[in-house]
């Protein structure tokens, strides 16, 4: 276990021991605090710490997969993330994540018939046309990713990853104004640094609000 989780026990311990919640809560924090350090085996240690307190979570299952990937591990990688969506079957960042294994070892066929297999499960779930759509990206079919990202916005209209691949085919295509906005939209709904980055730019260079058509 981090140095920095041990701090936390045993700060629970010398004082009126936490509530269960609230020591899940700083292990949690602290992992994301050493992640975006940059320091993946003392995040996982704390992300473990927590599930430990909170079996089969699959957010934490989600966190410590992220931290073994980072880690160069993706066997492990790949075993925490259908443990996660075994836990959680519409969890779109550990659908996303697979995918890119898959991808990345050579298996794309085989996520690409992951994708479809969801999507004929949870036709009615914004998480599979997201996903639809960043193949169809994949392979240079922007028309058809822009209507599975459409689709995945008919269905759930605060889906920031649908919101934000939908801004990524909007500048593909020349339209920066459009994705100006459905970048602002994603951010109203999650707070992503390199979306606000995206935004900032776009600003830099004068872009506004859309144009009629």
């Amino acid at each position: 276990m981090s140095k920095s989780c041990l701090a936390l026990v045993l700060l629970g311990v010398g004082a009126c021991v936490p509530a269960h919640d609230e020591l899940v809560r700083h292990h949690t924090e602290d992992g994301y605090h050493l992640y975006n350090r940059g320091s993946y085996a003392d995040a996982r240690d704390c992300f473990d710490a927590a599930l430990k307190l909170k079996p089969g979570d699959p957010g934490l299952l989600y966190n410590v997969a992220q931290c073994h990937e980072r880690m160069g591990q993706s066997s492990k990688a790949e075993a925490l993330y259908k443990q996660c969506l075994d836990a959680e079957t519409d969890h779109a960042e550990a659908r996303h994540a697979w995918l890119m294994l898959m991808i990345q070892s050579g298996r794309e066929d085989e996520g690409r018939r992951m994708v479809a297999e969801w999507m004929r499960a949870r036709p009615e779930k914004g998480g599979p046309h997201v996903e639809s759509a960043f193949l169809h990206v994949r392979d240079g079919d922007l028309d058809r990713a822009r209507q599975r990202y459409q689709q995945a916005l008919n269905l759930e209209p605060r889906n920031d990853r649908a919101l934000t691949g939908l801004a990524g085919i909007y500048e593909k295509l020349g339209r920066p104004d459009r994705a100006l906005a459905l970048y602002e939209r994603s951010l109203e709904v999650r707070d992503q640094p390199e979306v606000k980055e995206r935004v900032k730019e776009l600003r830099r260079k004068g872009v506004s609000g859309p144009r009629p058509d």
